[in-house]
């Protein structure tokens, strides 16, 4: 790798010489593995991203977590869906207070689908 100077009519500081960096075949395929991989991390980024948003992370009052998607409310208990696709019933008793009261959200959502607020920037 090695660097050119451009020089023209003009007089230039030395602080003001333009240069620009010269790669050999070697040094582009660098580069490129570093793209690549810039775009990877990128993709594995909004996958999480996207995972956590359809299964977000619930919280029990003992402590425990799941990460899962709300599904159904019945007789008192929810049931949820795992990324690896198990279901499991929980009591809404057992969850905390704050992801209890999200969940009443989701159920309520899903009792009255008209009355979800949708975001019209998302249309």
């Amino acid at each position: 790798i090695g660097f050119a100077q451009y020089v023209g009519t003009k007089n230039f500081d030395e602080e003001k010489i333009h240069t620009f960096k010269l790669l050999d075949r070697e040094g582009q395929i660098e580069q490129l593995a570093i793209e690549i991989k810039q775009a990877e991390d990128a993709r594995q980024q909004a996958e999480q991203e996207r995972l956590a948003k359809e299964f977000p992370t619930w919280h029990s009052k003992s402590g425990h977590q799941i990460q899962a998607k709300f599904i159904r409310y019945a007789a008192s208990r929810v049931l949820l869906e795992t990324i690896d696709q198990k279901k499991i019933w929980v009591n809404l008793s057992d969850f905390t207070d704050q992801d209890a009261a999200r969940l009443r959200g989701l159920i309520k959502a899903a009792r009255n689908p008209e009355s979800v607020i949708v975001n019209p920037d998302a249309m």
